[in-house]
């Protein structure tokens, strides 16, 4: 092999391996969660009620859950319609009891591990 074909091979490589990389991160974030979801569903966690705004982030959070999975949407290259996943009214029901049973469980769900 040529110092010149040498060359060319190596920047064929390297172009086959910038697509590649590109590709992979275009897949990663078409399948991964926006931060926003990501964060509001850390609302079932006995840390995110141990934080003093707690109440203030659930708000917000419960909406941010509603909009993602509350609707119907349209996934894949052929627009396929996907029911909704939760529905909102359910949460609207569910979400004073599920607030009271996070709160009054934070000290013993962060207390040590019995057996």
């Amino acid at each position: 092999m040529t110092r010149e074909e040498y060359i060319q091979f190596v920047e064929i490589v390297k172009n086959q391996v910038k697509e590649a990389a590109e590709y992979l991160i275009s897949e990663l974030q078409s399948r991964s969660l926006a931060h926003g979801v990501i964060e509001a569903l850390g609302l079932v966690f006995p840390q995110y009620w141990m934080m003093a705004d707690c109440e203030e982030f659930f708000k917000r959070h419960i909406s941010v859950i509603k909009a993602q999975y509350c609707h119907a949407k349209r996934i894949g290259p052929d627009q396929t319609w996907v029911p909704k996943v939760l529905s909102s009214m359910s949460l609207d029901l569910q979400m004073s009891f599920f607030k009271l049973t996070m709160k009054s469980n934070v000290a013993s769900a962060m207390g040590p591990p019995y057996t």
